[in-house]
């Protein structure tokens, strides 16, 4: 079976992709499965909302996130939506056997946005910096993404 991987930043419209993966019977879908990992180990500049809640209720290592994916894709497709700046490793190895797509919105739309909800965002809150990077690094691997821009 195939995981589809969405790469996108906050406000980019990417919940609505994936609500419509989820109308799909031969799809599970899994909403931000590394956010309790990124909580527990990304040097924060922001507050986010219910902190140690998620901590606390989602998995926050990075191997058991990724084979509880490869274990789900083995019975059904998988669309993970998940946040760039989730991923804080420079080389994500497991991105390798997964079918990747970045969603990009521009970024002063993305920022205005974005600061209604938090107040002077930088660009490590917002993903821009960390997808390019992953953008990158894929290309270096073979493994070039499909780009969506939003609007």
């Amino acid at each position: 079976m195939k995981v589809i991987n969405l790469i996108s930043g906050p406000r980019n419209i990417s919940t609505a992709l994936m609500y419509s993966f989820a109308q799909r019977q031969d799809f599970e879908v899994l909403d931000e499965p590394f956010y309790g990992y990124y909580l527990k180990h990304a040097e924060l500049t922001i507050s986010h909302p219910s902190h140690s809640e998620i901590i606390e209720s989602m998995d926050s290592d990075e191997e058991s996130i990724v084979e509880n994916i490869n274990r789900i894709a083995l019975e059904k497709h998988v669309f993970v939506k998940g946040m760039a700046h989730h991923f804080l490793s420079d080389e994500p190895y497991y991105l390798a056997d997964w079918s990747n797509v970045i969603l990009i919105r521009h970024p002063m739309k993305l920022i205005a946005s974005f600061s209604k909800v938090i107040s002077n965002p930088t660009l490590a809150d917002i993903g821009i910096k960390k997808a390019s990077e992953l953008m990158t690094y894929l290309r270096s691997i073979g493994k070039s993404p499909i780009v969506l821009d939003s609007d």
